[in-house]
């Protein structure tokens, strides 16, 4: 999991530059976790995370 972590830092490290200038109309990462007996194994049951870090006015405006 750390190299999980540390590669996630580095995206965000190398995206920082872009921060003034660009956004990201969405990301979609797949990941695949394992137990100690190499099966695959989904934490708390859920098939899927959605995470809005905020919400912008301009997606919301309905013209």
């Amino acid at each position: 999991m750390q190299e999980i972590r540390d590669g996630l830092f580095e995206a965000a490290r190398r995206l920082q530059r872009y921060e003034q200038t660009h956004r990201a109309a969405w990301v979609t990462l797949y990941l695949t976790m394992i137990d100690e007996d190499d099966r695959e194994a989904v934490p708390g049951g859920e098939d899927e995370w959605v995470i809005f870090p905020y919400k912008c006015a301009a997606d919301e405006f309905d013209a």
